[in-house]
This record gives C-alpha cells, sequence and structure tokens, in this order.
C-alpha cells in the first residue's frame, strides 16, 4: 500500500503527526491516570490473594479425581465436601477481565435525524462502511449483591470510523472545519476516523445463576472519553494504482465527550448501543453532530 503526501494537503506539515496514540498518556486527563492505577492496584492485589489461597489449599488439601468424584484428604476442615462434584466455585465470575471488545457501526445524528443541515449536507455518512471499534484493557467488577448485581469500571480505547458518502475531502483551518466536493479523481474511501481513552462505569445485573443455564444480562451505564487523535483517509485509483492519503490532525473534535449506553444479552450473545451528548465537533467549529453506535460484545463481563 503506498502512502501519498499531497502538497496541498488541508494539514500543514508541521501539524502533520502520525500515530493516532502517539503521547496521549501525557495528555490524558489525571482522572484517566488515576482509574488505570486503581484498576491495575486491584489487579495486582485480587492475584496476589488468588496465589496464596492456591498455596494454602495445595498445603492443607491432597485431591484425589476418579472418574466423575473429587476426594479431598484434608489437613484442617474442608471447604467442600469430601467427595461429590466440583468446588462450586468454580461457577464464580471472574470479577477482572482483560481485553473485552465491542464491534459495530457509528454514525452521528443532527437534531435527532441521520441528514446533515445545508452546510454539511455533503457530509452524510454511510452506516453500512462506518465502522466502531472498543477495547477494554482491564475492567473490573465490584460484587454488589449476590453474584447477581455488580459495579463495573473499566479502561480502554474507542475508535471510530465515519465513512462519507460523498466524494469529499474535510478540509481545516484556524477557525472551523469545510467539506470540498471533487470532481475527480472517484474516492472508494473518504473517512474521518477519531481515537478515544475511554472509561465506562456501569452496573452490570445478571440473572440468577442456575447451572447449566446461560444467564440474562443487562448493563446500564456512563462513558467517559477523552480524545487520544484523529485523521483523514483517502483512497482512489491512478492507472490503476491503489493511492492513499492520511492526514493527521485534531480536526476540530471536541476533547471530552459522555453519553450513556446499555448492554443486554444472553448468554455468550450481547448488543450494545452507544450514544453521546456531546457533538463530535466543537461548537461554532464544525456541525453540531452527536455521535451514537449499535453493535456486539465480541466477549463480556
Amino acid at each position: 500500500m503506498k502512502t501519498k503526501i499531497n502538497v496541498n494537503s488541508p494539514v500543514s506539515p508541521k501539524d502533520r503527526k502520525y500515530g493516532i496514540i502517539e503521547n496521549s498518556f501525557q495528555m490524558m486527563p489525571i482522572i484517566f491516570q488515576v482509574v488505570i492505577a486503581f484498576l491495575l492496584g486491584i489487579v495486582i492485589s485480587q492475584m496476589s490473594i488468588a496465589q496464596e489461597k492456591s498455596d494454602k489449599k495445595d498445603q492443607d488439601t491432597a485431591v484425589i479425581d476418579f472418574g466423575g468424584t473429587r476426594i479431598l484428604i484434608c489437613k484442617n476442615i474442608c471447604d467442600t465436601a469430601s467427595s461429590g462434584k466440583e468446588n462450586e466455585d468454580d461457577d464464580e465470575i471472574d470479577e477482572t477481565q482483560f481485553f473485552l471488545m465491542d464491534l459495530g457501526i457509528n454514525g452521528y445524528l443532527y437534531n435527532r435525524k441521520l441528514t446533515m443541515p445545508d452546510e454539511y449536507k455533503n457530509m452524510n455518512v454511510d452506516l453500512a462502511r462506518s465502522r466502531y471499534f472498543d477495547i477494554q484493557f482491564i475492567t473490573q467488577g465490584i460484587n454488589i449483591y449476590n453474584q447477581q448485581l455488580y459495579l463495573l469500571l473499566g479502561i480502554g480505547m474507542s475508535f471510530n470510523n465515519y465513512v462519507f458518502d460523498e466524494n469529499i475531502v474535510l478540509v481545516k483551518n484556524d477557525t472551523a472545519l469545510k467539506s470540498e466536493i471533487k470532481a475527480s479523481p472517484k474516492f472508494s474511501k473518504s473517512k474521518l476516523a477519531t481515537a478515544f481513552w475511554h472509561l465506562p462505569v456501569a452496573f452490570h445485573l445478571r440473572s440468577k445463576h442456575v447451572k447449566d443455564k446461560k444467564p440474562i444480562i443487562f448493563e446500564a451505564g456512563v462513558n467517559i472519553d477523552y480524545f487520544s487523535g484523529a485523521h483523514t483517509k483517502i483512497v482512489y485509483e491512478i492507472s490503476d494504482n491503489r493511492q492513499v492519503e492520511k492526514y493527521d490532525d485534531n480536526w476540530h473534535v471536541e476533547k471530552l465527550r459522555y453519553g450513556p449506553f446499555v448492554r443486554i444479552g444472553y448468554g455468550g450473545l450481547r448488543f450494545i448501543f452507544n450514544y453521546y451528548r456531546v457533538p463530535v465537533f466543537k461548537k461554532d467549529e464544525g456541525p453540531q453532530v452527536t455521535p451514537f453506535s449499535i453493535g456486539i460484545s465480541l466477549n463480556g463481563f
């Protein structure tokens, strides 16, 4: 794949930066850094406790498995029956989970409609090709009631791709975002991509555990995201040669965004809907459109 840098780039060379998360940790608000430190502290603490329990159990108990029967020979009183099925703890939820992922489509609304105002009508997005991807590096669950109600706290990254319907390029200046329709060449893709540090906080409710039954899942919470980077990308062909132009900048994107989300599912199948109350672009610097996304959770708490 060839990356072409156009001398007529809408972004000046001194402002062009490649790598959307470059130096973004230093730019992250202190609250995100505190959450990361908090979650890492919990993970390390739980790993230490789990190891201590495992070591103690190994010292106090000899285990003999025979067919479907487990026999425990205990130095002291055992936490399980001396014979029978697997320890009930095997059914417990892992309260610290890593790399939970959501994938789906995204778009934005203007006055709760998918159509854009006349000034920005050429910035309508192609929903079928506009994808988003969220990854939560760490998710910590706090058991509130009987392994049925949890408070969830996570930290990760959220990536949004808005693919435009029209043959346009975005043009950035000091005051506001502009878009221009190009007669040629014909773009196979023209998009704006954004990346945010992602902090979801939610209540997680699941049906009571019944052996061999999949739980019904419901989550409701708030996403709090902080801008990491953005770029535009256009793809086209000239004389059968694929050309790619990519320009990294802030593109007048709002730094902080927040909004509700819900997740529902049955067993491993889970659907998620996100909506942000904060517009994609800063006030008076771009269309006041609010982003949304619909997708599935590839894995979940």
